[in-house]
């Protein structure tokens, strides 16, 4: 009935107008939690992936020097959860089981403190496709450091929550003109993990044009150079492609 669809359509509306409000809020929200945390909510990835850059030889240590993983206060906490979450005593077997979970199965901690803090989702692609461009896995990388874990894990788990605490650390030396220790900055990204889901989420349908520039000139391994305009919609695809991927991997 006509008067029956129009009731419909009329609701879908309004459902959908109170979830706009209701996004509307809790951004908001966010965005004062941020100003009274002194959280960065604007934030430029550009100067995100130079920083990363310059973490080249932490890194190496990471990935390539067992010892220096295993010192790691990142991959401490990771091991440290495991066990808290019932995973095993030995050390292997907690391994060995976080390798066998989908990314939503590994339990509320162990995933809230992978978020990169307030540095959020978009935060996440630009840690992550840095890292491969500075290690291209295509390349192959050594596991021998980090085994069980495969290097889309360890990235994932250890990576790039251990960047965005340097990250931290130097924005808070930076507001506050203080030294800021890794566990110190540790927290505050677990604390500002939600906000960065809030403000610094990512457009899946393409919208955001100059972040999708910015990852599409560090996928090229060009940070300074534009996309030629000829290759601006192939190279869009290419960066929705790469971003779905990254946020969406069941690792």
């Amino acid at each position: 009935m006509p008067g029956g669809e129009f009731t419909c359509q009329t609701l879908k509306l309004e459902m959908e107008l109170c979830a706009a409000i209701q996004s509307d809020l809790q951004h908001d929200r966010y965005l004062q939690s941020a100003y009274d945390n002194r959280w960065l909510s604007q934030i430029n990835y550009f100067t995100v992936h130079h920083s990363v850059l310059k973490l080249e030889p932490d890194l190496h240590q990471l990935i390539f020097d067992k010892a220096a993983k295993d010192e790691c206060f990142i991959y401490q906490t990771l091991l440290n959860d495991l066990l808290e979450q019932g995973y095993g005593v030995k050390l292997d077997k907690q391994l060995a089981f976080l390798t066998c979970l989908k990314i939503f199965d590994i339990g509320r901690p162990i995933f809230n403190k992978a978020r990169p803090g307030y540095y959020g989702p978009k935060g996440s692609v630009v840690l992550h496709a840095t890292i491969n461009q500075l290690f291209d896995p295509q390349q192959g990388i050594p596991t021998e450091a980090f085994a069980p874990l495969s290097y889309e894990q360890y990235t994932y788990f250890v990576l790039i929550p251990y960047i965005a605490c340097q990250l931290i650390a130097d924005d808070q030396r930076f507001m506050d003109n203080q030294t800021c220790m890794l566990q110190q900055a540790f927290k505050v990204m677990v604390a500002s993990a939600d906000a960065g889901d809030a403000l610094q989420g990512i457009d899946e349908e393409g919208k955001d044009e100059r972040f999708d520039d910015i990852l599409m000139k560090i996928m090229l391994k060009q940070p300074t150079a534009l996309a030629p305009p000829s290759q601006q919609g192939k190279g869009s695809k290419k960066v929705r492609l790469m971003i779905s991927y990254f946020s969406k991997s069941s690792l």
